[in-house]
């Protein structure tokens, strides 16, 4: 095992570690960890929403729960 310590800025930036064993994708938007379990230490830090982000995940759920309107 290498020991990155590798990190997703944002939504779809999968980074894999040096030697390819693990890798993160997501940022902000999500959690997505590839490697077998075990291999990896959850390291991840997690805020609240601000009122502004709360308010946009809502609006894009509402457009794909309805679309058209």
């Amino acid at each position: 095992m290498c020991g990155d310590e590798i990190e997703s800025m944002h939504r779809h930036d999968f980074k894999w570690c040096t030697c390819r064993n693990i890798a993160v994708d997501g940022g902000t938007e999500y959690l997505r960890r590839v490697g077998m379990e075990g291999l990896w230490s959850e390291t991840s830090v997690m805020r609240p929403l601000t009122e502004l982000e709360l308010a946009k995940h809502h609006r894009r759920w509402r457009e794909i729960m309805e679309p058209g309107r």
